[in-house]
């Protein structure tokens, strides 16, 4: 599975100047076990900006914290302004 994650979030030249925040769950255990994390920053990071968040929320984080969700909205609401 891990050869499809880096077809999904291929690493390489800067996405457009969009502001991407991810929220990476601390415990990413309810999303399965793959380890593909680094792969999933390093595609983050391509993005301008590209802001990877550790949060102490489960893997469905917005129906376990609204507020959470909410806020990263917002805030990438005003990157992008």
């Amino acid at each position: 599975m891990l050869e499809d994650s880096r077809s999904v979030h291929p690493t390489g030249p800067r996405e457009s100047d969009v502001p991407l925040l991810y929220l990476a769950a601390q415990d990413p255990s309810g999303r399965g076990d793959e380890a593909d994390d680094p792969i999933r920053q390093a595609w983050v990071e391509s993005w301008s900006p590209g802001t990877w968040r550790v949060v102490s929320a489960p893997h469905w984080m917005h129906e376990a914290d609204v507020s959470l969700a909410a806020e990263a909205v917002r805030e990438v609401i005003g990157l992008a302004r």
